[in-house]
């Protein structure tokens, strides 16, 4: 069986058509999207000895929404091909990660073929498919083979080396995954109308809006490693900053009339919001506001979107959009914030985001919770001189760090910069040199990582 499968995804799914889906496919699970079910189907009718082959958005591989259609299918066929694309848009100006598969009803099968496009410098589409018409054997893929001892757990497509350095990580009884050391990692807000709650300063001033409802608020692009650069957005927070309760219409209008004359304003613009007619939600409350609480900590944040690592920290409470994620440690934890900054930014950790998150066009990942959560963080035996040391060496080097950025911003003549941007990349050699250190790599696993012409998809 041949095919080429639906892309639908479940927000633009009709309502009466998902309960259905769910209660005939057992792989449609959370948020699906409509080809998770028909390559159930598909599987379904082959018989034994049969082929399904199909491509389809290669999304279910590694989020948490295919887990059901990954447990399908490692219980039913064994997976004897799969070609991959990583981020290159092999369908032209059509923004897509497809994935090839071909799963066979056969027991016979014990190795999986894997073909990962490998893109090199100044690549095109239009070169692709040329070099592809002229019938050219010009090696687009990287290809090896891996044991086909898959499971309902996130795919990994490492090679060998890969796969050793990361078991190697995550089996160090020395280290914990973030998901344990923190309290919380969470997604911003969601304010279903970010054209009405985000505003600047201008429509403050404008409207003369009462500031103890407005607050500061992060975008993703305002993130970078170790430093973070506010566009000047502030968000309308209409709630209670003890409860988190939605503050009633009638306390908002008197307390606060500008900012209620100005959601009046706009209460055409707020209309639509398809999700708030079922719900008991206010007119002009946010989607999902998150604890304001939980912004008010100190943090480290992290864009959901990126090409690398970057996370910085906040002390300062600001409050975050969807495209940002933060990390609040556990209220018992001994370790810096600033020595887990330091793990977090390092090479290191870059390597291993790449290997358990998702790509995205033009080189950039996801920062999510379900990939942030995996990663191992070496933990410290503060009764070992040996390792407070390094604690305290890493919070001494992530000081100065942040000290670097922070005077770079405010540099005034390029010879400044320029000597600054050079203090800055020696002090980041010394991290990454100490969490090697830290993780005892040998001088094969840093090659490794050092080495940027190895593939990390």
């Amino acid at each position: 069986m041949i095919g080429n499968p639906p892309y639908v995804e479940f927000k633009r799914l009709n309502v009466e058509i998902k309960k259905p889906i769910r209660e005939r496919f057992e792989s449609a699970k959370g948020k699906f999207d409509l080809f998770i079910p028909f390559i159930e189907l598909g599987i379904r009718i082959i018989k034994e000895g049969g082929c399904i082959s199909y491509i389809c958005p290669s999304m279910f591989v590694k989020r948490d929404f295919g887990e059901g259609i990954r447990k399908f299918i490692t219980d039913n066929v064994q997976i004897a091909k799969l070609t991959y694309f990583s981020d290159f848009q092999i369908f032209g100006k059509v923004t897509n990660y497809p994935i090839i598969f071909v799963f066979q009803k056969s027991k016979n099968i014990k190795k999986t073929k894997i073909e990962i496009f490998t893109k090199t410098k100044g690549l095109t589409h239009a070169m692709v498919e040329k070099r592809l018409q002229e019938n050219k054997n010009t090696p687009f893929f990287k290809t090896y083979t891996v044991s086909s001892n898959f499971s309902e757990e996130a795919w990994d497509f490492s090679t060998y080396d890969y796969k050793l350095l990361r078991v190697k990580l995550e089996t160090s009884g020395n280290s914990k995954r973030l998901g344990e050391l923190c309290k919380y990692i969470f997604e911003g807000i969601a304010s279903g109308k970010d054209g009405v709650f985000y505003i600047n300063s201008d429509v403050i001033s404008q409207f003369n809006l009462e500031k103890d409802i407005i607050h500061p608020l992060f975008r993703g692009e305002d993130i970078r490693r170790y430093f973070s650069r506010w566009s000047d957005t502030w968000v309308i927070y209409p709630y209670d900053r003890e409860t988190n309760e939605v503050i009633p219409e009638r306390d908002l209008k008197e307390k606060y009339p500008n900012v209620y004359r100005y959601l009046q304003d706009k209460r055409d613009n707020l209309r639509g919001r398809k999700y708030f007619d079922k719900s008991k939600k206010k007119w002009y409350e946010l989607w999902c506001e998150r604890a304001y609480k939980k912004f008010k900590q100190s943090k480290i944040i992290v864009a959901e979107i990126s090409p690398e690592n970057r996370f910085c920290f906040d002390t300062e409470g600001y409050l975050g959009n969807t495209k940002t994620f933060s990390l609040v440690l556990e209220d018992n934890q001994t370790i810096d914030y600033k020595y887990l900054l330091g793990i977090l930014n390092s090479k290191l950790m870059n390597f291993y985001h790449r290997l358990v998150s998702v790509p995205k066009a033009g080189g950039y990942f996801e920062y999510k919770t379900q990939f942030l959560s995996l990663y191992p963080i070496r933990t410290i035996d503060f009764s070992n001189p040996t390792e407070k040391s390094q604690h305290d060496k890493m919070v001494v080097l992530v000081e100065q760090m942040l000290d670097l950025n922070e005077r770079l911003s405010s540099a005034q003549t390029q010879h400044e910069k320029t000597l600054l941007q050079r203090q800055i990349e020696a002090t980041d050699q010394q991290i990454d040199q100490l969490v090697y250190e830290l993780y005892e790599l040998t001088e094969e696993d840093i090659r490794i990582i050092e080495d940027n012409s190895l593939h990390m998809q």
